[in-house]
């Protein structure tokens, strides 16, 4: 069963998995998948930064996973997420949850975050992401006419 839950364009999202390995693995990971209902993949993230100083390896025990989807970058929208526990050196030997989150992002029109002062209806997009923007004005010269006085004598 889906579980749904609802999220502003402001929120950041914190995607949480607990786990218990119940024998010493040799390579495990955990990745997150996020689509679109009708299967666009926008990106997956996996754990493998995080647990490559210990090559993955996991002792026995209970293992709690967080992930954290950044404020302004999914537009308003509905997306799924499914889940992955692989071992890494087989990834043959994997378990999927597929779309087992569902989320919907709505855009609560509040002016900060991306939006700002834009009071107007936003692009349909998957992402929204606040990127850095950099403004510089420059002065254009002023085209200098020089007149000559001759003098007729």
């Amino acid at each position: 069963q889906n579980i749904e839950e609802k999220y502003t364009v402001n929120e950041s999202i914190h995607l949480q998995i607990q786990f218990e390995i119940v024998e010493q693995s040799k390579a495990m990971n955990v990745r997150f998948f996020l689509t679109t209902p009708n299967g666009v993949l926008l990106f997956s993230s996996i754990d493998n930064l995080v647990t490559e100083k210990t090559s993955a390896q996991r002792k026995i025990g209970l293992y709690t996973e967080t992930v954290t989807i950044p404020k302004e970058l999914l537009d308003e929208g509905t997306y799924l997420i499914s889940v992955e526990l692989c071992n890494a050196a087989d990834v043959t030997q994997s378990v999927i949850a597929k779309d087992c989150l569902v989320m919907k992002i709505i855009d609560d029109r509040l002016p900060f975050g991306v939006r700002g002062n834009w009071p107007n209806r936003w692009p349909a997009g998957l992402m929204r992401p606040k990127l850095e923007w950099h403004i510089q004005q420059t002065e254009v010269p002023r085209a200098t006419i020089a007149v000559a006085s001759e003098s007729l004598s």
